[in-house]
């Protein structure tokens, strides 16, 4: 358990607010600058993660438990907003919560909801093929050998791998760069330095050279998973930005992202009905 350092209660943070202007809270631009120049930790539990991974009725009492400690000693009235996990056990907890405090207003943790959205898009047939390819072929091949990748810097002036915290982000993110070095890449495989490499001779290197030089099927299909999903990645990455909060774009960049996905398929509804749907599915939080 941890308390923020000169604030010992949640009744001393309220009564610091209560000092302030009520202007503030007029619009969501007041919000974001109160809550950043007044973020509080009241408690943290470690290991959470962990512990919510199996869901039994004891897990659901105990979070439950949690959560409304946490809400009553800050006041029902004063909680503006509950974000919580997609987590099964979360959901319980709240439902159980929800007959307790009907008046509280309960979203998923819009980062995580991102997140399953590209998961689930990820097992479709269209992008499981290139981002098995682009991912598990073509950028572990050049990863794993270090003069190849030297290789490809010399030619491409970038990496391509850039991990972030996010999981399901990654692969995508991997293919966007992909796709940003397709002709540095293509030049690079059919240069000298290539051709006369002991790499260019194995099994896998020849492998991964096909796709890199398959403009008739695995570019094409990196270029539609790209369409599908980095409306979804650029959103993602404004939530999970530290330089502001996001909670006044949040709605409008999902309603932008999604008319975005519309135009980069066409605006025929048989394209992109699939994904719309795996998108409201989990942007629904009423479904919770």
């Amino acid at each position: 358990m941890a308390t923020c350092a000169g604030t010992k209660t949640a009744k001393e943070k309220r009564k610091r607010w209560d000092n302030g202007s009520g202007d503030a809270f007029e619009t969501f631009e007041g919000i974001d600058q109160l809550l950043s120049q007044n973020k509080v930790s009241l408690e943290s539990f470690d290991r959470m993660d962990d512990y919510i991974d199996t869901v039994v009725s004891s897990d659901m009492d105990y979070l439950f438990t949690l959560l409304d400690g946490v809400i009553e000693e800050i006041d029902e009235k004063l909680v503006v907003q509950v974000v919580i996990d997609n987590a099964s056990v979360y959901k319980a907890a709240r439902k159980m919560l929800i007959e307790r405090r009907k008046f509280l207003y309960w979203t998923l943790c819009a980062t995580h909801c991102l997140d399953l959205m590209l998961e689930k898009l990820r097992d479709l047939p269209q992008h499981r093929n290139s981002l098995q390819k682009a991912t598990k072929k073509v950028s572990n091949f050049i990863y794993n050998y270090g003069w190849v990748l030297e290789l490809m810097r010399k030619f491409a002036k970038s990496d391509i791998v850039r991990p972030i915290a996010i999981r399901f982000s990654t692969a995508y993110l991997t293919l966007e760069s992909l796709s940003a070095v397709k002709e540095a890449l293509q030049r690079m495989f059919v240069s000298r330095q290539w051709n006369s490499c002991r790499w260019a001779n194995k099994s896998d290197g020849k492998e991964v050279n096909k796709y890199n030089m398959d403009d008739r099927y695995f570019w094409p299909s990196v270029a539609y998973a790209l369409k599908t999903t980095k409306p979804l990645v650029d959103v993602l990455r404004l939530v999970d930005s530290e330089k502001e909060p996001a909670m006044r774009f949040i709605y409008g960049a999902m309603d932008a992202e999604k008319e975005q996905i519309v135009k980069n398929l066409g605006g025929e509804e048989s394209s992109y009905k699939e994904i719309w749907k795996i998108i409201d599915d989990y942007w629904d939080f009423q479904s919770l």
